[in-house]
């Protein structure tokens, strides 16, 4: 298949705020395309209301566009959209998992970590670590940048019941090789967790293939708008998983006395979501996908 020849300036054109600026910090936060700014701006001028609430014509509009967004997410990483929960952003969608996992965890089982992880995948286990008297562990990181597999296949255990790893390094750039901490993982009968929050936007992710049992990642890093996160799980770890928030929408049936959870994804999407922000989102994966992620890696 012949490679397709891109139109650097016509892509440049795409980003108003590069009239103006010379940027550099993608991995901080991505640009956004004039494409993803309109669809959101068409939202809030055309249809503007609330998500599975309304029979309203605006509003099945609103809804319809929204879970839209829900299966671009899931194509996009090969996974079904019941397994992909709107977030806040990866930080968010990391805490609801540690927050969630945890609670069935006992005192001096073990979390497996990186030296190279972000704060957002470090403070979030380390202080329900301590809260918790749960045992914290660190793969150490290679002179030469890499992940040393080798203490690897020693720190995780039979006492390790989640191993949470990034997949790319926002610092040192470094790709980890997710598939074999996968194995040793899930070999120690431990949940795997990879932080996609770098490599999604960057390389072709496959879910399955990568045999992790969560995703997390971020839609402002992948030109995207801020606000907007994802955490993809396996159907089946999601529905044995208790809720992180708690609310509107979440909800298939309240009494004064309890409570019943919604169906899947809508169980972890408490109240209001950010409509817009999915939206703009979905618009995002639309434009990625037509530059083409081999070109972007390249």
């Amino acid at each position: 298949m012949q490679k397709q020849v891109l139109n650097i300036q016509k892509i440049r054109r795409d980003f108003p705020i590069l009239k103006d600026v010379i940027y550099l910090d993608n991995s901080a936060t991505s640009l956004t395309p004039e494409q993803v700014i309109d669809s959101m701006n068409e939202y809030y001028k055309k249809y503007n209301s609330n998500v599975h609430r309304g029979i309203y014509s605006i509003s099945q509009k609103a809804t319809e566009e929204y879970e839209l967004a829900r299966k671009k997410v899931a194509d996009f990483i090969n996974a079904s959209p019941e397994e992909i929960i709107f977030t806040k952003g990866t930080t968010e969608s990391i805490n609801l998992l540690a927050y969630s996992l945890t609670k069935k965890l006992s005192s001096n089982e073990e979390i497996v970590l990186t030296e190279m992880e972000h704060h957002s995948n470090l403070v979030p286990w380390q202080q329900l670590a301590k809260e918790k008297k749960l045992t914290l562990k660190f793969i150490p990181v290679t002179e030469e940048g890499k992940l040393d597999m080798e203490a690897a296949n020693k720190l995780i255990t039979s006492k390790t019941k989640i191993v949470s790893v990034t997949h790319i390094s926002n610092v040192l750039g470094t790709i980890n090789d997710i598939k074999e901490i996968a194995k040793i993982a899930h070999k120690k009968n431990a949940l795997f967790i990879i932080d996609g929050a770098q490599s999604v936007p960057h390389i072709n992710i496959d879910v399955k293939d990568l045999d992790c049992d969560f995703l997390v990642f971020s839609g402002h890093k992948m030109l995207g708008p801020t606000g907007i996160g994802i955490l993809y799980g396996k159907k089946d770890l999601l529905k044995n998983m208790e809720p992180f928030l708690y609310g509107g929408d979440m909800i298939s049936e309240v009494t004064f006395e309890s409570s019943k959870w919604n169906d899947l994804p809508w169980k972890f999407e408490a109240g209001t979501p950010n409509v817009a922000g999915v939206i703009g989102l979905g618009s995002a994966i639309d434009y990625i996908n037509q530059i083409g992620m081999e070109n972007i890696r390249e």
